[in-house]
């Protein structure tokens, strides 16, 4: 691909264990006016054991995940299990670079099992965000 910077190349490398995203790893590489540059942008999750709420409702509606995607990034579990933690760290051509990591509390909901919160702590800036899920069955 060619734009202002260059000629580009940008590939995703997924692996998954038990049903959920283990690992992502974004490659970048640019051949632009400074000569090449490989970024990596590495992504690690870990889940907690109970299953996911949402992947019924992004089974009977796969445009969801666009959604939650474009929305979220990579901090919506598609697969199996809740997340409760995401790290990534950066590199550019070798040297390291940022390094975050999001520790993420569920909490469900007593009567249906369904999740029903989630707090998301960033560590590097320090922020915090709260999710609330309300499910409403269809007539």
């Amino acid at each position: 691909m060619r734009d202002q910077s260059g000629e580009n190349v940008k590939y995703w490398e997924f692996n998954y264990t038990n049903g959920n995203l283990a690992k992502a790893l974004k490659h970048t590489y640019i051949k632009g006016g400074t000569g090449i540059t490989n970024t990596e942008i590495s992504y690690s999750y870990i889940y907690d054991d109970k299953e996911n709420s949402l992947q019924y409702f992004f089974s009977k509606n796969p445009y969801l995940t666009v959604f939650f995607s474009l929305v979220g990034g990579t901090q919506y579990s598609m697969g199996k299990n809740n997340i409760v933690q995401i790290s990534y760290e950066s590199q550019k051509d070798g040297a390291p670079g940022l390094s975050v990591t999001h520790k993420i509390t569920n909490t469900f909901d007593s009567e249906t099992g369904l999740l029903r919160k989630q707090e998301v702590a960033w560590s590097n800036p320090v922020v915090s965000i709260e999710r609330v899920y309300y499910y409403v069955k269809a007539k």
